[in-house]
């Protein structure tokens, strides 16, 4: 059986609020120090989900392989 990893990866998303987003991520970093992300996507929201949120939204997802 192969070994599972527990590292944590995180995909930063947001709707045209990049700014925003790279204030929401320092800020999680902060005041998590001993956080440590493996893997970060930063990708846009798209259009369909876009139209239901709105801009300015921004969000962010954790997973582990």
């Amino acid at each position: 059986e192969a070994e599972k990893s527990n590292k944590l990866h995180a995909a930063f998303i947001s709707a045209e609020a990049e700014d925003d987003l790279a204030f929401l991520r320092q800020e999680l970093l902060n005041r998590i120090p001993a956080l440590k992300l493996g893997q970060e996507i930063e990708a846009g929201i798209s259009p369909v989900i876009g139209t239901h949120i709105g801009p300015g939204a921004v969000g962010i997802c954790f997973y582990t392989e």
